[in-house]
């Protein structure tokens, strides 16, 4: 490990280009797309994934311990409804099963995200085809472009080995989902229409943080971005609030305050309150309301957020926010556990 990553402070940008593929030969490196959405009524969350090389894959560990290029790519899927969690995947594949595209987009497997320019706009399509228990889900999706290209990624910078590209800060989403037993029966579909984010993260050797929470809100005039990470022995400590108004996106670093942290029925510890303030008087408060997805290692949910810019009108909506706690991988039992919610195939 070299001794630059050992103080590197987080990179924030929104390039759009740098959402491509970056095929970093260190080990245990890893990208990973994110693309989530909430209904226009806020009844509806989703949540999908794609990772070159799943970082919470007990077969990434390994070979990440090992300084080993092998990857583990991983596709996922989480749509609930009401709090509900109603269809949810999590394929992993060997190492070939990972091709980057000739621009922004790759496919693992029949499973593919590109970004494509039509009359209406430009944007991704998304194309889903991921084993479940019980089935097959099958799907196709549009993340139509509305806040992107809004800070520029200061790539001469290679002292970060952790980079948080907010691509695509809001999007018009529309698609289908359909479930299909194992003979080939529909079991259920689901239309969606909502806004959504898209989110490229990258990192240049092993995750080795504790404790990760990253999240956004869409306002009416406004979008809110939030990202804590604590510090590990290739980051420094980062807490940032990004804001979205006028066309214009300010990335701040700013103060996190937690309380009524609960442990959850898988054993992670959630916040019930979080305030991100910036020193200019910007802050947005985030109260976590009902489960997108949850499991050993990271959960999804819903929140209720309220921005305030100092103009005196506290901004309300729905918003989506992500727990992760890698540090967790290190416990047999948890990985154990965790696998047994991955298909694999091939």
């Amino acid at each position: 490990m070299s001794d630059i990553s050992t103080v590197a402070a987080v990179r924030y940008c929104s390039n759009l280009a740098g959402s491509a593929w970056h095929g970093s030969q260190a080990g245990g490196a890893f990208e990973r797309w994110r693309f989530d959405a909430l209904s226009d009524d806020g009844s509806e969350a989703l949540v999908i994934e794609f990772t070159d090389n799943y970082p919470l894959s007990p077969r990434y560990v390994a070979g990440a311990s090992a300084h080993d290029l092998r990857l583990a790519p991983a596709v996922s899927l989480a749509y609930s409804v009401d709090g509900k969690i109603v269809l949810r995947a999590l394929n992993e594949y060997e190492g070939d099963a990972f091709h980057a595209g000739d621009g922004v987009g790759g496919r693992i497997a029949n499973s593919s995200f590109n970004f494509m320019t039509a009359n209406y706009g430009a944007g991704f399509v998304i194309k889903l085809d991921l084993l479940t228990s019980n089935g097959r889900i099958t799907g196709g999706l549009e993340w139509i472009s509305i806040e992107t290209d809004l800070l520029p990624d200061p790539e001469e910078d290679m002292s970060s080995s952790l980079t948080i590209n907010m691509a695509v800060s809001r999007a018009d989403v529309s698609g289908r989902l359909t479930l299909t037993s194992k003979n080939g029966d529909a079991l259920r579909a689901a239309h969606f229409r909502g806004t959504g984010y898209h989110e490229h993260l990258r990192s240049e050797g092993p995750l080795t943080t504790r404790f990760m929470c990253q999240g956004h809100a869409h306002f009416s005039d406004a979008t809110a971005v939030v990202a804590f990470i604590e510090p590990t022995v290739r980051n420094a400590a980062s807490s940032r609030l990004s804001t979205v108004r006028n066309g214009e996106m300010l990335s701040q670093d700013a103060t996190l305050e937690m309380s009524d942290l609960k442990r959850d029925r898988y054993g992670m510890r959630v916040p019930g309150q979080m305030a991100f303030a910036t020193d200019d008087g910007v802050k947005l408060q985030l109260r976590p309301l009902r489960v997108v997805d949850r499991g050993f290692l990271s959960t999804a949910m819903t929140c209720e957020a309220v921005l305030h810019v100092g103009d005196g009108k506290p901004r309300r909506t729905a918003g989506l926010l992500e727990f992760c706690s890698p540090a967790r991988m290190r416990h047999t039992t948890v990985r154990w556990l965790h696998d047994l919610r991955i298909e694999r195939k091939g």
